[in-house]
């Protein structure tokens, strides 16, 4: 991969905050911090179309003083929080969505989603505290796992869309024409969008270029998550040339290479699992768990903040042996 923002890879290196950008005409990366989570920021994406007309992708957390960084960083391109327009959604997880809602009941800016995250987040129909009791897990760590689910946030951003996404759809910002290409898999609306006339693409969570993004990672995942992960990985090959914008990290390009790199990564932990339910039977994900391969070792995981979400896709990867034999 060919990194495209020096400075944010150097933040990145050194475990700080990068400064806002602009990477095209008007079009600005701006960094959130994440107060939850293992990451220190997300990247939202800034049109900056002048009085009235700035639109905000993925905004971030809705923390303590959210809203007046914005407003301060708008000010500091002559503009205010007041000029927000629109406000467009990736998927549905507080370090992007967070503050949509915010944002639109404080100065009026129309919310876009996919119609499907919708669907996932504000109906979910199976809460992961439910999923959690189905984990296996002995008492004590169950009360532990659960004790630290509650401290986090849900996924969901709980309002309706001004406007609801469907794959293909064009949404209009300034002089430039992103198309909704949906990418089920990280959640099940989740939607990447890309920019063919300036060869852009802002992946979300998608794709990343320093982690591989966690699967199925909603109150309602779909059937089988991992495969609409791959699936959705595929469909990214016509853009492999394009400059990514991700969520996290530093921009890049050498999508071809990541999305390869991330579909290995994938496949990896699916056939993983399926030797490991071929050889010793049935096992619930805690009973996987020490089984497979961690990258910080089983016993750092079983004590981190990390443990529900391993388990949460365990619980997925099995799912997808049942119906696949992969």
């Amino acid at each position: 991969m060919d990194v495209l923002s020096a400075q944010e890879y150097s933040a990145y290196r050194a475990g700080v905050v990068p400064q806002p950008e602009e990477f095209a005409a008007a079009l600005w990366s701006v960094p959130v911090p994440m107060p939850f989570g293992s990451l220190r920021y997300s990247l939202s994406v800034v049109h900056l179309g002048g009085r009235d007309a700035v639109t905000i992708v993925d905004p971030g957390w809705a923390s303590d003083g959210a809203l007046e960084r914005w407003d301060a960083f708008l000010r500091g391109q002559g503009l205010s929080l007041s000029d927000v327009r629109s406000v467009v959604v990736t998927h549905g997880h507080p370090d992007h969505a967070g503050l949509a809602v915010d944002l639109r009941d404080a100065v009026g800016a129309q919310l876009a989603w996919s119609r499907r995250e919708q669907e996932s987040m504000v109906a979910p129909q199976r809460g992961f505290a439910e999923r959690a009791r189905g984990w296996g897990l002995p008492r004590a760590e169950l009360n532990a796992v659960l004790t630290s689910m509650s401290r986090a946030p849900e996924p969901g951003v709980p309002a309706r869309a001004d406007r609801v996404l469907e794959d293909g759809d064009l949404v209009a910002v300034g002089p430039y024409e992103f198309r909704a290409l949906a990418t089920p898999g990280h959640t099940p609306g989740h939607l990447c969008f890309v920019e063919p006339s300036h060869r852009l693409l802002l992946s979300g969570d998608h794709i990343l270029p320093t982690v591989f993004p966690g699967i199925g990672l909603a109150p309602d995942p779909g059937e089988d998550p991992v495969q609409d992960f791959l699936v959705s990985l595929d469909a990214m090959s016509e853009y492999d040339t394009f400059d990514v914008v991700p969520g996290h990290g530093y921009r890049f390009r050498g999508l071809r290479e990541r999305r390869l790199q991330t579909a290995r990564h994938v496949r990896r932990r699916a056939r993983e699992v399926a030797d490991v339910l071929r050889r010793e039977g049935a096992l619930t994900a805690w009973g996987l768990a020490p089984r497979l391969t961690w990258s910080a070792g089983w016993e750092n995981l079983r004590v981190s903040a990390n443990l529900p979400s391993a388990l949460m896709q365990i619980e997925l990867y099995v799912r997808h042996a049942a119906r696949t034999g992969e």
